[in-house]
């Protein structure tokens, strides 16, 4: 019999699947992909959108959103134009304007509210309220969840207490994960109605079990909005709790083998979204307790203050949809610097 203490523990939801596998002789692995649904159909035209329409900074612009640290790590200030070369495709580009983080920045909190999760749903909010306290006033925030369907549960507001009632009151668990459909939500709708500095706060465990997009369709999008992707994941938080059912006999009885197969697609999920948060310019967190979750909410609202805002505009002026990769190399010695590694010319 499992206790309901158990159940209000983001183990709960994993801990359950391992006893069913357990008692069923199944595998957890494939087991995991019993609720996925047939091959993706090309993702809707929503009502009012234009279906040629993506996130545009002007005619042919590119905003880059560009950390700068130090050897300690620390970030550099004071920095100019000169400090930075731009390239595209390997070819220099010609910088049309560079200063420090005072524009606006227009972040989506996508919350993962799935049984593995939202059992810590109280510190979640506590730490994605104390988020949105440490933005500008003229920052702006909308938060969405996902579970067995995406919501939007706060539409763009600068207004923190909106945020707060969206984050006590609208924020609810539910039991499958349509991980793949709230990305590309943040990325193809929310960011769409929205100019400048753009930023997407993910908080999941990355294991998808009901979207309808793929990764690839969610991968073009997140290509085209140009916005910085950061992750706070929640695996190694579930994966310490998976341990004792992992070892050589498991708490249960036949539950080493199942819990061992969840703590691989589990760390194979988290390496996914550290490739996401890299190639667009982010960063991976995985906080264990409630104090670290809320300092990468904090850091990372810190880091959206402290960067720099680089524009340009393409010496390619065709507009053939294909990605182009950026790099940048700082003319400063001994500092490193971060940004998104492309964007789609749409």
């Amino acid at each position: 019999m499992i206790s309901r203490h158990l159940f209000r523990t983001r183990l709960a939801w994993w801990a359950l699947a391992i006893i069913v596998a357990s008692l069923t002789c199944g595998d957890f692995a494939n087991a995991a992909q019993s609720g996925r649904k047939p091959p993706p159909k090309a993702p809707p035209v929503l009502p009012g959108q234009d279906p040629d329409a993506d996130i545009r900074l002007g005619t042919q612009e590119v905003l880059l959103n560009v950390t700068v640290r130090d050897a300690s790590g620390r970030p550099v200030k004071g920095l100019t134009g000169e400090d930075f070369i731009v390239a595209e495709d390997r070819v220099r580009q010609e910088l049309a304007s560079c200063r420090e983080a005072m524009l606006p920045v227009n972040v989506v909190l996508v919350l993962d509210a799935s049984g593995s999760v939202f059992s810590e749903r109280v510190n979640i909010r506590k730490a994605a309220g104390a988020f949105a306290s440490e933005l500008g006033p003229d920052d702006r925030v909308s938060v969405i969840q996902f579970a067995d369907k995406v919501e939007l549960l706060q539409d763009w507001t600068s207004n923190r207490e909106e945020i707060q009632h969206a984050l006590d009151w609208r924020y609810r668990g539910g039991d499958a994960t349509a991980y793949w459909d709230a990305l590309y939500l943040a990325a193809e709708d929310q960011l769409a109605k929205v100019e400048g500095r753009r930023a997407i706060i993910l908080l999941s465990d990355g294991v998808d079990t009901s979207s309808k997009l793929s990764e690839d369709q969610v991968r073009a999008a997140l290509d085209r909005c140009g916005a910085s992707l950061y992750v706070v994941s929640e695996v190694q938080a579930i994966v310490e709790r998976l341990k004792p059912y992992a070892g050589k006999a498991g708490v249960l009885t036949g539950s080493a083998k199942p819990a061992r197969a969840a703590i691989g697609e589990l760390q194979a999920s988290e390496e996914r979204m550290k490739r996401l948060a890299d190639r667009y310019g982010g960063r991976l967190y995985s906080p264990v307790s409630f104090d670290e979750l809320d300092h990468a909410y904090k850091d990372v609202a810190l880091e959206l203050k402290q960067q720099y805002v680089l524009t340009y505009v393409s010496a390619n002026d065709v507009r053939d949809g294909r990605w182009r990769a950026i790099e940048i190399f700082p003319t400063r010695p001994g500092v490193t610097v971060r940004t998104r590694k492309g964007y789609s010319a749409q």
